[in-house]
């Protein structure tokens, strides 16, 4: 079984693919969509809570043995005219980061089900909640983050 640290690129992407897929079914079967409430929150929230159990063991781990992990891909040697870093880098402020957020988008996922039931445009929100997590997740871990705040030191 892989280490949580090696499968981290999932915790954002968890929510995206979520989105992705009822996007698509959406788009698919637009009048029996908008009708299957429940069935949509359920799958969005469960998407969230993979993404949830996922960093709270990356966050177990990095306490429990703290390294620094970077997986980056540089998009400048593919595309000349921009020099853009793709990636994650995974620390103890980054696992701590993820776990908070993760959790909150869950609870949000939650008691949005509850405050947009029989609404219109129910779906489409789910869609964009679970695309803003996933945007979210990402940001907290990317590279980006970290060469613009330094090093993030603030929990050792």
């Amino acid at each position: 079984m892989p280490s949580p640290i090696e499968i981290a690129w999932l915790i954002p992407l968890m929510p995206l693919a979520g989105a992705i897929l009822i996007g698509l079914l959406l788009i698919s079967f637009n009048k029996t969509m908008n009708r299957l409430s429940k069935p949509v929150s359920t799958f969005s929230a469960s998407c969230q809570g993979v993404s949830a159990v996922l960093s709270y063991a990356l966050m177990r781990q990095e306490f429990s043995n703290p390294t620094v992990k970077e997986i980056i891909f540089n998009l400048g040697d593919k595309i000349r005219v921009l020099n853009i870093q793709l990636g994650i880098i995974l620390d103890k402020p980054g696992a701590t980061i993820l776990a908070f957020i993760s959790t909150i988008s869950l609870l949000l996922i939650i008691l949005s089900h509850q405050l947009m039931y029989r609404k219109k445009k129910y779906v489409l929100f789910f869609i964009f909640l679970g695309l803003f997590n996933s945007s979210l997740l990402y940001l907290s871990v990317s590279p980006m983050l970290h060469s613009f705040t330094g090093k993030l030191s603030f929990l050792g």
